[in-house]
């Protein structure tokens, strides 16, 4: 055999590029048969009845998905596209997903369904301890006080919060969504919220921006913060909140 030949099987052992993305598309098909495979193992060891659950996980995952969608949209618009394209990938584990599905209704999230039947959620202990741009896992002891207290979130996670919670209000309220409902969502549990201040009144300066203004303005004014900054540099917005309660 020529020198030539030699090299072509040594180099191509399947004939060709060809033969070579059949293989491939082979072996990710095969993957993506077992990783199917297991989660139904797993459903059916948590007692799912595969044939009526099948509706839920299918409207769970559209309503994750869609949502997650309507953040990246929104976080390109702010200029965090990476913490958009990051936004929530871990309700797709296990952990998040299973629970997720069980308890899907569609217009609130499963995990109040799971605390209901628990007293609390594990699907969202994992996910605010994953996921930075929840108020909630900005928390810790303070020595001082002997107190859990609420921390400053950087300014970046803060602007995604946002974009997470007008996202939220969409997809929750459809048609009857407007401008002011993420403000109106977030006033409503003002009493029960355990937050830094400066992190409160920078997101609630941004949330009445967009009900006062509409979401072209308070996006574009969003490109504009330097999100490296703190929120305690942006002093304004707790002077404008603090007045804006004084009023009320």
């Amino acid at each position: 055999r020529d020198e030539r030949s030699c090299r072509s099987e040594c180099v191509c052992p399947m004939g060709s590029v060809a033969g070579f993305v059949d293989t491939l598309k082979a072996v990710l098909w095969g993957q993506l048969l077992f990783t199917y495979r297991t989660f139904c193992d797993i459903l059916i060891d948590m007692n799912f009845d595969l044939s009526e659950e099948y509706m839920n996980i299918k409207g769970h995952f559209l309503t994750i998905t869609r949502h997650r969608h309507e953040v990246i949209k929104n976080c390109f618009r702010a200029g965090i596209p990476i913490r958009g394209l990051l936004h929530d990938l871990s309700k797709y584990t296990p952990s998040e997903f299973i629970v997720g599905a069980k308890y899907f209704q569609g217009t609130r999230s499963p995990n109040e369904g799971e605390r209901e039947d628990y007293g609390y959620s594990k699907a969202w202990i994992h996910h605010k301890g994953i996921n930075k741009h929840h108020f909630e896992h900005w928390t810790d002891y303070n020595p001082k006080t002997r107190k859990i207290e609420g921390v400053e979130m950087p300014t970046r996670y803060v602007v995604e919060m946002f974009c997470d919670r007008v996202a939220a209000s969409k997809i929750y309220n459809g048609k009857k969504y407007t401008d002011a409902t993420p403000y109106e969502y977030f006033d409503k549990g003002r009493a029960k919220r355990l937050i830094n201040k400066r992190t409160s009144d920078m997101i609630e300066y941004l949330l009445l921006m967009l009900r006062e203004k509409g979401e072209d303005f308070t996006f574009a004014y969003i490109r504009k913060l330097d999100k490296n900054l703190p929120p305690e540099k942006f002093g304004y917005m707790s002077e404008f909140v603090d007045k804006f309660h004084s009023k009320c």
